[in-house]
């Protein structure tokens, strides 16, 4: 029998001819160009070709700027900055999509455009930047695209709003989707290895290719209908979301900034569901007798009988548990009889149900904050603060135009906290003048620069989009 000495002696050579063996393979790889899953741009999707957003021209002073790019100017604000960040400056990224833009306003009212006016008010001895880079119906991982742009132009943070357009686009994610959730799991782990990369491309070769620019799902369709529900893409969905914000702390990080995440708020209270499917499973009799009672729901309602439609409400989902609308209704019923967390409760179901799931589901919002807390990023957890602000703690057209699209109000309340969260991460000190006279002079003057003519038409274009593609009663009467 060998020695105890000779036993070790022997393993300890073996891993390290084995360690010396997978060294030389991952150096061969690298020579040969293999690129870690890690560090890939997107490891679920790929992008045709990228079209920057800012492009440099020369000011009427000589000086070199980038600004927005006349092709994009369909999907982004009109926005300037230097080429070279001025000593002093502090450059603020705002990332996102189209709540990020302002709409369906513009900069100016958007919450980048108040915390442009707060920050250079508070913090007056230094020169505040704030570039508007939200992108109309942007997901998140167009806005991860975008920010490995933006990490080149000397930016000292990210502010990021994401979660509302994940399921706007099509993709397959047969990668993900074909491969073992065990496989995953390891793969994680081993993502940083070219051979384990090496090997995932051979077996899982195929990978969406988005086009340069958007092409969602409602541009090809009439709106909501061509919707389905399908719970493996939503969850597949969701693991993307979450890798691209992790990417995107990353990319913040690498660039020497700082990140702060943004939870994604919606309306609950004063707007329906998009679209809802029967519960999966359910036969026809049960389909119509589901049908039957939302009627009868509805009519109960508007006569202001609302115990007895909260109890249809009840009977109706016992036969189809996941209709989006059955949920709303329900949820209307119970704030008719005041029970607020009740009725709350509904309506978060009935957005997470939605089949057009154009509001950030309950998990958006989970991933946001907890990649937040792990990261140790900045953080404004702007849902809760609606909540807490709104009616009942459900929020509703108090402070909402649409779906998700805050009032200005509400842009002006979160520019403030992303504010405050500034001061918390020491990115900003406010001078001794800072205070509530100076909130309510910048209050005053963002509100008497509005230009009602042009919010009137935007205010008209939305109504105008709401009813012919999505929802007529909130275009109707909200």
């Amino acid at each position: 029998m060998p020695a105890p000495a000779e036993v070790l002696k022997k393993s300890v050579m073996g891993l390290a001819v084995t360690l010396l063996f997978f060294a030389a393979v991952e150096g061969v790889l690298f020579v040969v160009g293999v690129t870690p899953l890690s560090d890939r741009a997107d490891p679920y999707v790929g992008f045709a070709g990228y079209s920057p957003l800012f492009v440099e021209s020369t000011a009427p002073d000589g000086s070199r700027v980038l600004r927005t790019s006349d092709a994009k100017a369909s999907w982004f604000n009109p926005q300037r900055f230097t080429v070279r960040k001025a000593s002093g400056t502090t450059r603020i990224f705002c990332l996102g999509g189209s709540t990020t833009y302002g709409r369906p306003y513009e900069d100016a009212t958007s919450f980048c455009g108040w915390l442009r006016e707060f920050v250079s008010a508070a913090h007056p001895s230094r020169e505040w930047e704030v570039v508007n880079a939200g992108g109309i119906s942007y997901a998140s991982y167009r806005v991860a695209r975008l920010m490995e742009e933006l990490a080149d132009y000397e930016p000292d943070l990210f502010v990021i709003y994401t979660g509302h357009n994940e399921f706007l686009e099509r993709r397959t994610y047969d990668r993900l989707l074909n491969t073992p959730e065990i496989v995953r799991n390891v793969g994680a782990l081993a993502s940083g290895l070219r051979l384990y990369s090496a090997m995932s491309d051979v077996l899982y070769p195929e990978q969406d290719v988005l086009d340069t620019e958007l092409d969602v799902v409602l541009d090809q369709s009439v709106g909501p209908e061509d919707y389905r529900r399908d719970d493996t893409m939503r969850d597949a969905v969701l693991e993307h979301f979450r890798s691209s914000v992790e990417r995107m702390v990353d990319m913040g990080r690498q660039a020497g900034a700082e990140v702060l995440l943004v939870t994604p708020a919606s309306n609950l209270r004063d707007f329906s569901p998009f679209k809802a499917e029967p519960s999966p499973g359910l036969d026809a009799a049960s389909v119509a007798r589901a049908g039957q009672l939302a009627a009868s729901i509805a009519d109960l309602r508007q006569a202001g009988d609302f115990e007895r439609a909260a109890a249809l409400a009840d009977e109706a989902l016992a036969i189809d548990p996941r209709n989006a609308d059955l949920l709303f209704l329900r949820g209307r019923a119970l704030l008719g009889l005041g029970d607020a967390a009740g009725a709350r409760a509904a309506f978060i179901a009935a957005r997470d149900e939605d089949v057009a799931p154009l509001r950030a589901l309950t998990p958006v919002t989970g991933i946001v904050a907890e990649i937040a807390e792990r990261r140790s990023t900045g953080l404004v957890d702007f849902e809760a603060m609606m909540d807490a602000a709104s009616a009942d703690g459900i929020p509703g057209d108090d402070y909402f135009l649409d779906h998700v699209h805050p009032s200005i109000e509400a842009h002006g309340v979160l520019g403030l906290a992303i504010l405050d969260e500034l001061v918390a991460m020491g990115v900003a000190s406010p001078a001794p003048s800072w205070g509530d006279a100076a909130i309510a002079d910048i209050s005053d003057r963002v509100v008497a620069s509005i230009d009602e003519a042009a919010h009137a038409r935007a205010l008209a274009n939305l109504a105008l989009i709401l009813c012919f593609f999505f929802n007529q009663y909130e275009a109707l009467t909200g």
